[in-house]
């Protein structure tokens, strides 16, 4: 019998959290978070993550369970994913996957999509005391066509690209071909951007307000037992949003305020990048792929939602 998988797509402030929980409750699902940050253990205010008394009882897999100072690959989540996918179908229930990045998506919908090159620790090693510029840099000499289309703030992204170009002379383009393993949903939550920035407004001041400063903190105590200061800072750096000032908070550059203010445009910023490629992602998903966009605006969209996955179940 062909697995059914949903998946739930949407920038932050979405609710694609509270949406998952809610499917998951009336389908007999469990969820896999499909998140880069939110795989950290101690960071869930921060990150944002979905609390454990807002999961009603859920399972959620690949949450807060990584330490801060550990690089989790889009590899390595899709091996984990895969394993997760096959352990819930095997127990009768429906893979729920939820996260805002059409790069975590892209592997469980898609195979072969990335060249079997393995890691060069000695080129690693090489490239991490580099900054993003540099590394940047050296991708545009190696591969002008990778550099054109790559993160260019993403460390991880712009080492893996060099490691590849340096083994095969440039990074294929790997023509996409859907897995045939199993059925989809693709839900896609959408709203103005106005809209977003309201909410995402209010869950930076919430998310202040649960402890996230308290939470950066500790989380800086326990890098300094592994990583050096300079280290550390560029940790902070790359994981980004609230992380990002705030040294500049603890060193007084910047006052309490200006921090929040400047989270709330980072976070902004973030969503946006995220509404860009998730609209790119989904527009060219395959004609086999059920897909859905609801409009956060419409009341009662989450009624539609469970209408529609129902119906792909039967």
């Amino acid at each position: 019998m062909t697995k059914r998988i949903i998946f739930i797509g949407g920038a932050t402030a979405s609710g694609k959290s509270e949406l998952g929980v809610n499917i998951a409750k009336e389908i007999g699902g469990e969820i896999i978070s499909a998140d880069s940050r939110q795989v950290y253990k101690n960071i869930p205010y921060f990150t944002g993550a979905i609390l454990k008394d807002e999961m009603k009882g859920v399972i959620h897999h690949l949450l807060s369970f990584l330490s801060e100072e550990k690089i989790f690959s889009v590899g390595e989540f899709q091996k984990k994913a895969e394993e997760k996918i096959k352990e819930i179908c095997k127990k009768g229930k429906i893979p729920i996957i939820v996260g805002g990045s059409s790069f975590y998506f892209e592997p469980l919908i898609y195979k072969n999509l990335f060249p079997e090159v393995s890691q060069n620790k000695e080129l690693r090693n090489e490239l991490k005391e580099k900054s993003i510029e540099e590394l940047f840099q050296i991708l545009q000499k190696k591969d002008k066509r990778r550099a054109e289309f790559i993160d260019k703030k993403n460390k991880p992204r712009l080492i893996r690209a060099i490691e590849i170009a340096e083994e095969l002379g440039l990074v294929p383009e790997l023509k996409k071909e859907m897995r045939g393993d199993y059925e989809i949903f693709f839900i896609w939550l959408s709203q103005p951007i106005e809209n977003q920035r309201e909410k995402i407004a209010k869950n930076v001041e919430k998310r202040m307000g649960q402890g996230l400063l308290k939470e950066a903190e500790i989380v800086n105590k326990n890098l300094l037992k592994v990583l050096s200061p300079k280290e550390v800072k560029e940790r902070f750096i790359k994981l980004g949003q609230a992380f990002k000032y705030i040294h500049d908070l603890w060193n007084e550059k910047i006052n309490l305020d200006e921090f929040i203010e400047k989270t709330k445009v980072e976070e902004g910023r973030y969503a946006k990048r995220q509404n860009t490629y998730l609209k790119k992602f989904f527009s060219e998903l395959p004609k086999q792929i059920l897909k859905v966009q609801y409009d956060l605006l419409d009341k009662n969209y989450q009624k539609q939602v469970l209408k529609d996955t129902k119906n792909f179940l039967k």
